[in-house]
């Protein structure tokens, strides 16, 4: 353990710290250790890692992004899922989960708001939804209020190309262009 107080930093395994702290080794780990013991209810943060500005020349200070995990079972042994939050620019309120990769290998990719998850891949099913956390095929898209189309183009223009494959569920109706 070493630190150089000119630079302001700290050295694990190095007498040289190129960052404020700096951990050297072979294939050196980081551990953050929870050290409750609780019956778990679901939601408990088990610890992270947050980027946090003082600047209070706008809506500082704030933190703009976090990665943490947490527990997402009631039970005696809590579940790891590994969580990624971000904040929109200069919002001073807690940054908004963004993507969930769950104890179980599930990825879900969440809305603006970070309430709903959008673009979900069920690992045990080897399936990817979007629009559904449910996906009952390979690959399945779900809108809830207007027919799901899945185009192939190649511009990003909605009215220069006609899609490729074009599915719509409320009218039998299909086409490939």
């Amino acid at each position: 353990l070493f630190w150089d107080a000119s630079a302001e930093s700290l050295g694990i395994g190095t007498t040289s710290p190129a960052q404020k702290l700096d951990v050297a080794g072979t294939a050196p780990n980081i551990r953050v250790t929870n050290t409750r013991q609780i019956t778990w209810s679901g939601s408990e943060k088990l610890g992270g890692v947050e980027w946090h500005t003082v600047d209070t020349s706008a809506n500082g200070p704030l933190t703009g992004a976090s990665i943490y995990c947490e527990n997402s079972e009631a039970s005696t042994i809590p579940s790891f899922n590994i969580v990624f939050a971000t904040q929109a620019h200069n919002n001073a309120s807690a940054p908004i989960q963004r993507m969930r990769i769950a104890d179980d290998g599930e990825i879900s990719f969440y809305n603006a708001a970070g309430t709903t998850a959008k673009l979900f891949w069920d690992a045990s099913a080897e399936r990817l939804g979007i629009g559904t956390t449910s996906p009952t095929t390979d690959l399945h898209v779900y809108h809830p209020t207007s027919h799901s189309e899945i185009r192939v183009g190649t511009s990003g223009s909605s009215d220069s190309k006609v899609p490729a494959v074009s599915f719509n569920n409320t009218v039998v109706e299909w086409g490939i262009g």
